[in-house]
């Protein structure tokens, strides 16, 4: 996220005067704040404006703001369960919460996870990391979890059919398709 930059510029060098430039608005930008990681990242359930404006008087200034807003059409919402029907899924929180629910339930394919050193497989590098650690001792330095697995994509023996919603339309990225 660009949150790094100051709220405002000043720049006193050549600084016009502040009948000879107008203010001038910049275009809104969307953009979606979302995390595939699987850490805990809390994350947005809203999409994001971003809204520059550039005002000349007396110096430059920068102002960066962010607007919140819900999708209108979005089917989910935190603290509920799974919208797809045949699914019982509750207690989905945040949006890394539905988006792993979702990667483990409603896609028809999925990784699997193997250790390298022994037959432990597991459905997410996380618990592939603290098995390898628990188990086997501490990973080498400067490695990570892929140096101890081996990836397979498997049909998912969990598997749901979420039809006719998908991971997009659930957030109210997309419109609802009708037939």
């Amino acid at each position: 996220m660009e949150r790094d930059l100051p709220e405002v510029w000043e720049f006193k060098d050549s600084i016009p005067a502040a009948s000879e430039v107008k203010p001038k608005t910049v275009k809104l930008i969307p953009r979606f704040d979302m995390c595939e990681s699987e850490d805990r990242v809390q994350e947005s359930n809203h999409a994001t404006f971003t809204v520059a404006t550039i005002v000349f008087f007396s110096g430059l200034t920068f102002s960066q703001s962010e607007v919140l807003f819900d999708p209108p059409n979005k089917l989910w919402v935190p603290g509920q369960g799974c919208p797809v029907r045949r699914c019982g899924a509750r207690g989905i929180n945040v949006v890394s919460d539905l988006r792993r629910h979702w990667r483990e339930k409603h896609e028809e394919i999925v990784a699997k996870y193997q250790c390298t050193a022994c037959s432990y497989v597991s459905k997410r590098k996380s618990n592939l990391s603290y098995h390898f650690r628990k188990r086997h001792g501490l990973l080498p330095t400067g490695s990570s979890v892929e140096y101890v697995e081996k990836v397979e994509y498997q049909h998912n023996q969990e598997y749901i059919d979420p039809y006719p919603l998908s991971l997009q339309i659930v957030l109210g990225r997309e419109p609802v398709k009708t037939d």
